[in-house]
């Protein structure tokens, strides 16, 4: 599946407006500034007054969106989501693909953040735009994440799929063919950023 990040710079480049306190701020007054929406009663979900759970629509492009956990009261971001929606012929549909997923390691906020990413993943991703995509690069704990949700989403009877995106090839998965071939879909190899796992809410056409 995707290839993996092998220079820890280009990690630390990604994340790096996120962790640096300086920064963070500036993003979270870019995104304040930017017509916030709250998506908190979308997922359920209450959380302690200060904090909000928003969705910024088109700041950097308009294929891209979003979603941040923020303290007010900080001025802060404390979980963080870039997605982009690919237009796909393949597909025939336009997926969402999460190109640059964060949270803070600070312990005081784990209650908050715990758990947050599988609820975003699954009751707001996958429930408004149906089909979701893996990245073309990911570092080991996106490999994990997405190993992860592929096992969740197989539980939860959606379907699962390996997918060339080149060659417009699918291979449906299972959990025993997830397991089979879970060491041979992601490597550091050029060309693994051309499969990608998808999960979907309807059986796809393949």
């Amino acid at each position: 599946m995707p290839k993996l990040y092998i220079n820890r710079k280009d990690i630390k480049q990604d994340f790096k407006h996120l962790m640096q306190t300086k920064r963070n701020r500036e993003l979270y007054q870019h995104l304040i500034n930017n017509s916030p929406q709250s998506i908190l009663a979308k997922l359920g979900l209450s959380i302690l007054e200060g904090f909000d759970l928003i969705r910024v629509d088109a700041r950097e492009s308009d294929n891209t969106f979003e979603i941040a956990l923020i303290s007010k009261t900080e001025t802060k971001v404390l979980y963080y989501n870039k997605v982009i929606i690919v237009t796909d012929i393949h597909l025939n549909s336009r997926p969402v693909t999460q190109i640059l997923l964060w949270r803070t390691v600070d312990p005081k906020y784990k209650s908050l953040t715990s758990g947050l990413a599988e609820k975003i993943f699954f009751d707001y991703l996958i429930e408004t735009y149906d089909i979701i995509i893996s990245d073309n690069n990911q570092t080991e704990q996106e490999m994990f994440f997405w190993q992860t949700r592929l096992l969740q989403a197989i539980d939860k009877g959606l379907f699962t799929y390996v997918y060339d995106y080149i060659k417009g090839n699918f291979l449906k998965l299972n959990r025993q063919i997830l397991e089979d071939l879970n060491d041979k879909i992601w490597g550091e190899d050029d060309t693994y950023q051309y499969q990608l796992a998808v999960i979907s809410k309807f059986s796809l056409n393949v």
